[in-house]
């Protein structure tokens, strides 16, 4: 019965992110059911956590719960009232054949939740605990827990992922471990569909989707240990999002569509919320749209862009400053003076970062196939294929090392071998988009060589010398 609520916790979730996402694309909605369905599952629970933090403030409880309930099946049903165009579903043969590796794959991760993986450190202490002291509650944050002068809980850490563990709580009616470990599943799927449709859109082959699926989930970062979808850690959960941003940047690079501006700011909106590192996140989107904004002079498009993520990240700044929660310190502040104390460190931060983005236990083959892509869309692309793409991979992997020369640790070795490896796989599914992408365009090289023998070599074959009588006349079959 636990299970059934916890399912339903999170449809619930998700029917509000449906509604949402048709409500902002009444008329060119995301591309096919894997686009749209993967967005659903990012805005929903954004929804809920968002709601649930700002809510709580006034109503707390089960008037709180319903509330909140009731504005999802209201976006639900006013999404699928006023959507302009029929939502179909086309089940062909490559689809039903990538829609069993997904089944297969979100069935793998939620056994390695439930059986293999337990929170973790922070899953427990930086998240869950939060979930529980929300519970008891009522499913609503106390004002008292940033006033209260207590850090032991990282109470500057933003707060998605532990008010989604909470609604999850307040569904069950107790506090479940085991069942919020669901979560992980959740953004696990919504980024296997998100990465499905990408690929397929960016390679321009349908079944290009599968080598997507399958990619994902070769991925053992991705896959299992700490910050994983198996995990009670928020790095895949921030990554799950991050790729619906980018995902709907490219598309926005591409058509210059309103609704696809719309989805991107909807979905960077979320990114603050999750993680410190998701102004990060929010900064890459800015980087990746600034260029066209600027270029085609759309400043109310700019508007729906970077509106949403930036009314987060300002609110809940001021939200920390006005309740005088403590700063964090692993990192030392950026002057002149740690800058240049730091800068001895640069040698050794280089050669640990490359041994990080070759380790076959975290990555296998991803990174090098990521940026080998890249290249390639570089030099055979036009700048809207893979500038959004680019600057989502190639700037995090080079960003994020750099921060380490203001690491608070001394030795900074444990610091960077412990947290790199997690920074950057909140990159890894975008990385895995243009990875199968470039897999999808050599197998159709390949593919394309030996149709062309297939032809050629029994035509070859078939030719026959002309033979000629005793005048030197040529003899016609």
């Amino acid at each position: 019965m636990e299970v059934l609520l916890s399912l339903i916790a999170l449809l619930i979730a998700f029917a509000g992110g449906l509604g949402s996402a048709l409500l902002l694309t009444p008329v060119k909605p995301p591309r096919g059911w894997w686009e749209l369905s993967g967005t659903a599952l990012v805005f929903g629970a954004g929804i809920v956590s968002l709601s649930s933090f700002c809510l709580g403030f006034f109503v707390q409880g089960a008037v709180l719960r319903w509330i909140i309930t009731s504005a999802c099946i209201t976006l639900l049903l006013f999404g699928w009232r006023y959507h302009r165009e029929p939502l179909l579903v086309r089940l062909d043969t490559i689809q039903a054949i990538t829609a069993a590796i997904v089944v297969v794959q979100v069935g793998l991760v939620t056994w390695l939740s439930f059986y293999r993986f337990h929170l973790g450190w922070d899953g427990l202490f930086n998240w869950e605990s939060k979930a529980r002291i929300a519970f008891f509650n009522h499913g609503a944050m106390p004002l008292s827990f940033y006033t209260g002068r207590l850090d032991f809980f990282h109470n500057g850490y933003p707060l998605f992922f532990p008010l989604l563990e909470s609604w999850i709580y307040g569904w069950v009616g107790n506090v479940n471990q085991t069942l919020i470990k669901l979560i992980g599943p959740y953004f696990y799927l919504a980024s296997v569909l998100l990465a499905i449709a990408a690929v397929s859109r960016l390679s321009k082959f349908r079944w290009a989707g599968v080598l997507a699926a399958v990619l994902l989930g070769l991925t053992p970062a991705l896959i299992a240990g700490e910050g994983s979808a198996s995990s009670g850690y928020a790095d895949f959960t921030l990554a799950a999002v991050s790729l619906c941003a980018v995902v709907h940047c490219a598309v926005y690079w591409q058509t210059g569509a309103i609704e696809a501006a719309r989805l991107t700011g909807a979905s960077a909106m979320f990114l603050p919320f999750i993680k410190t590192e998701g102004y990060i996140s929010l900064l890459l989107i800015a980087l990746a749209v600034i260029p066209k904004v600027v270029r085609d002079r759309s400043w109310k498009i700019g508007l729906w862009l970077l509106g949403p993520g930036l009314a987060t990240w300002l609110g809940w700044t001021v939200f920390l400053r006005l309740t005088h929660s403590f700063p964090e310190h692993d990192f030392r502040p950026l002057t002149v003076h740690n800058f240049l104390a730091g800068v001895p460190r640069v040698p050794d931060i280089v050669r640990w970062s490359f041994q990080e983005l070759v380790a076959w236990s975290h990555w296998s083959l991803l990174w090098p196939l990521a940026i080998a892509a890249i290249i390639v869309m570089v030099f055979r692309n036009p700048m809207p294929d893979w500038y959004p793409w680019a600057v989502n991979i190639v700037v995090p992997l080079a960003l994020f090392p750099a921060t380490y020369i203001l690491s608070g640790w001394e030795p900074v070795e444990p610091h960077l071998k412990s947290s790199l490896w997690r920074l950057w796989l909140h990159s890894a599914p975008t990385a895995v988009v243009v990875s199968a992408a470039l897999l999808a365009r050599l197998a159709a090289i390949e593919n394309r060589k030996a149709t062309v023998s297939s032809i050629q070599a029994p035509a070859l074959g078939r030719v026959k010398r002309p033979t000629y009588d005793s005048s030197g006349q040529r003899i016609r079959y």
